[in-house]
């Protein structure tokens, strides 16, 4: 059997929904035939840009949770090889180990985090963010200004920021798995930051919610587990 790494490879898969037919961009980083557990990793979708915004014609309800966790589902049966929510929902028999970075599971929460976060701002500007929201103001450039004061702050400290992170953020989603992550039985990384517009408390219940299966010494309560991670 080859082992030895293959180039980075581009690729796409077609994905019917209906009479429509799509496709998914994926690219493969080693060789998928190397007998090693393969690292499957997921976008901020439906969230990061990956060209949904390319399909205006479809109505807000086919952006459906569903119909992402189908598309990895397709993704994976192509591979012959999973994200919060879809672990949470359709656990994977493949799913080993789970890496959450910067996310997070209620739009509740994260509505609050953003609100948090507006109160810290300096100089005022907490109250231009409001003012102008309040009155439906929003395209006025005072306001502008300040929320790129706070994006540039929570979001991205690049300056200028990448296009396709511009573009993905007109694409959201309402979101709500907090009474799924139960579910969730896999080792689990959190990642998170301080700063982090997705504050503590976004990312504090799947902490809290997904099962634990030792206290401070795993190496000996749980070893399998421990050396599997």
């Amino acid at each position: 059997m080859n082992t030895e790494p293959s180039p980075k490879l581009d690729h796409a898969v077609d994905f019917i929904v209906g009479s429509r037919t799509f496709q998914t961009y994926y690219k493969v980083l080693g060789n998928l035939q190397a007998g090693k557990c393969p690292i499957v990793m997921l976008h901020g979708g439906p969230g990061c840009w990956i060209g949904y915004r390319d399909f205006p014609d479809s109505p807000a309800e086919f952006w459906s949770m569903d119909l992402f966790k189908d598309e990895l589902d397709n993704l994976l049966h192509h591979l012959g090889v999973l994200a919060s929510d879809y672990a949470a929902t359709r656990m994977h028999s493949g799913l080993r180990i789970l890496i959450l970075a910067n996310t997070f599971c209620s739009s509740k929460l994260y509505r609050e985090g953003v609100a948090y976060w507006i109160d810290q701002l300096p100089d005022g500007l907490s109250e231009i963010i409001k003012k102008h929201k309040a009155n439906g103001t929003t395209d006025a450039e005072e306001y502008k200004n300040a929320m790129q004061f706070y994006n540039n702050l929570h979001i991205c400290t690049l300056d200028p920021w990448p296009q396709h992170l511009i573009t993905s953020l007109e694409f959201a989603k309402e979101n709500h798995l907090i009474n799924a992550l139960h579910r969730i039985t896999c080792p689990t990384l959190l990642v998170s930051s301080p700063a982090d517009e997705m504050w503590e408390p976004c990312i504090r219940p799947i902490f809290d919610k997904i099962p634990t299966y030792s206290s401070h010494l795993p190496m000996y309560e749980t070893p399998e587990r421990y050396v599997d991670c």
